[in-house]
């Protein structure tokens, strides 16, 4: 019996190549430990083989411990690996961003409303995009009456704005960081116009969304 290795292929799985490597090698080892140990051959035919009661009570006793010590080594690794899947949280676009304020005006629909537009909604907003900011949008979108009828939690809130505004999947520290500040009693106007003041929206997202929108900060 062989075993072939995993091939990690993206930087993230490389984070956590090294322990799913020591994984690997403990499983490679103790199937090694199985064949040697014990040979199939003589396990089927245990009762008529060469192989006395006191030889096979010796190798399952070995066998007994080396499975000890791979429950033991997969423990650590689990261990290892539950510091490091928070770091595995996507930080890619979630979604294309908005090409046009026509674009953009469906995604505040599709992304914060989690539905599609419809005609007079649709053309209102589209007007808006004429004299509004990208900030205004947003935050009208994320006041509206259908929005707060939602009752949506702190946390939902949170998770909308890195989707919605950042176009990416809210990291661990950065999204308890983000809620314990609507803990903390900021209202989620403020909340929201502190995340597009923010050096990755105004260095980035915001920077092509408003070229593509030709809406303002």
């Amino acid at each position: 019996m062989s075993v072939t290795a995993p091939h990690f292929a993206s930087a993230q799985s490389m984070s956590v190549a090294p322990a799913i490597s020591r994984l690997w090698d403990a499983v490679a080892v103790l199937l090694l430990e199985l064949q040697t140990a014990i040979p199939i051959g003589e396990l089927k035919g245990a009762a008529t083989s060469t192989l006395s009661a006191a030889q096979v009570t010796e190798r399952i006793v070995y066998l007994q411990k080396k499975l000890v010590q791979a429950d033991a080594e997969i423990g650590t690794i689990n261990s290892e690996l539950a510091v490091l899947r928070p770091k595995l949280t996507t930080t890619t676009a979630t979604k294309p961003m908005p090409k046009d304020s026509s674009a953009f005006v469906e995604h505040l629909y599709t992304c914060i409303l989690g539905r599609a537009s419809e005609k007079k909604g649709y053309d209102g907003w589209f007007a808006k995009t004429a004299s509004s900011s990208l900030f205004k949008m947003y935050n009208d979108f994320f006041s509206s009456r259908e929005y707060i009828e939602k009752k949506v939690s702190d946390e939902q809130f949170v998770k909308q704005m890195y989707a919605c505004v950042l176009f990416r999947e809210a990291d661990p520290a950065g999204k308890s960081a983000w809620v314990q500040r609507l803990v903390d009693g900021k209202s989620r106007t403020s909340v929201l116009q502190d995340l597009m003041n923010s050096k990755e929206f105004k260095g980035s997202t915001g920077t092509t969304l408003s070229r593509n929108t030709s809406l303002g900060f």
